[in-house]
């Protein structure tokens, strides 16, 4: 059984990968949302996140996006997570 607030190891995995390579996501998280032809404030209420949240991440400022806020963009974008992560 699963403690409250632990993290699974794939969502451990995810965090770390984002962490790891936030310039390489905040590219492909613009990328992908251009590509679906959505300004931020479309992605971002798509993905109940703030536009402000969303520019952020964009820009590389935000260096650990959670892994709901990650679930949620890639469910709004139509990709899977692993997708998002690049």
């Amino acid at each position: 059984m699963e403690r409250a607030g632990s993290i699974d190891p794939l969502d451990r995995r995810m965090l770390l990968e984002a962490t790891m390579s936030i310039e390489r996501f905040a590219t492909v998280l613009t990328t992908l949302r251009t590509s679906k032809g959505l300004t931020q404030e479309q992605l971002a209420k798509r993905a109940k996140v703030s536009r402000g949240y969303l520019a952020d991440l964009e820009a590389g400022h935000r260096k650990n996006p959670s892994v709901a806020a990650l679930r949620r963009l890639a469910k709004a974008l139509g990709v899977p997570v692993a997708e998002l992560l690049g």
